[in-house]
């Protein structure tokens, strides 16, 4: 069995979003030289809420 690597949050890097509300960390993703990809898993930190986020707070979801 292999071991799985171990991911420091500090280490990943941040990739702005194009609407300029938040911000991702790609943690793992089959990406290749171009950046293009089929597959990822990321971390959002969303800095200015959307209308998407009426739906997630309607579902129970609460802002930090």
């Amino acid at each position: 069995m292999h071991a799985l690597p171990v991911i420091h949050y500090a280490d990943l890097s941040v990739q702005p979003w194009k609407n300029g509300k938040g911000v991702s960390r790609t943690v793992l993703s089959d990406s290749d030289a171009l950046g293009a990809w089929s597959w990822k898993v990321s971390v959002a930190e969303i800095s200015h809420p959307s209308p998407t986020a009426n739906i997630l707070e309607s579902s129970g979801f609460r802002w930090p």
